[in-house]
């Protein structure tokens, strides 16, 4: 009887839980909000710091070299259906449901702040984090430079 009710209650939990969704973005010209420059604690002087601007998000991990991306996946649902925080989840790499790092804007509920952590890559069991996203969760918090 205690196994069938486990059974119920987890089949239950199933059906009413809703999935996460991620929409493919093309820049972030809808996101205006988000657009400024970042660094560690705001401080431009220090790597690895990037720019969101309509084009995308440019990073800067090693001095004088940068990376565009343009194609990012946003995290539409991530916090829930009935989530109505400021803040917003993106993966800027990799496809085809593999997203080694998540960005969240305006982390713990903080306007400006942002959060990069492992996701696909670092997770226990999972590979180890490039060179370049090992860099940018090290330099995780960001926020808007002063």
């Amino acid at each position: 009887m205690q196994t069938l009710r486990i059974a119920g209650a987890l089949a239950l939990t199933l059906l009413i839980a809703t999935p996460a969704t991620a929409v493919e973005v093309q820049g972030m010209k809808d996101f205006v909000a988000l657009h400024g420059h970042y660094a560690p604690k705001g401080d431009c002087s220090r790597l690895p710091r990037f720019e969101v601007n309509a084009a995308g998000i440019r990073f800067e991990v090693a001095a004088g070299k940068f990376e565009q991306v343009s194609t990012l996946e946003y995290a539409a649902s991530y916090g829930g259906y009935d989530y109505e925080g400021p803040t917003q989840w993106f993966f800027p790499f990799g496809r085809d449901g593999n997203y080694p790092v998540l960005m969240s804007f305006n982390a713990d509920e903080k306007t400006g702040a942002v959060a990069i952590e492992p996701h696909d890559e670092g997770a226990p069991g999972g590979p180890a984090l490039s060179a370049r996203n090992k860099a940018l969760v090290a330099g995780s918090p960001y926020s808007r430079c002063r």
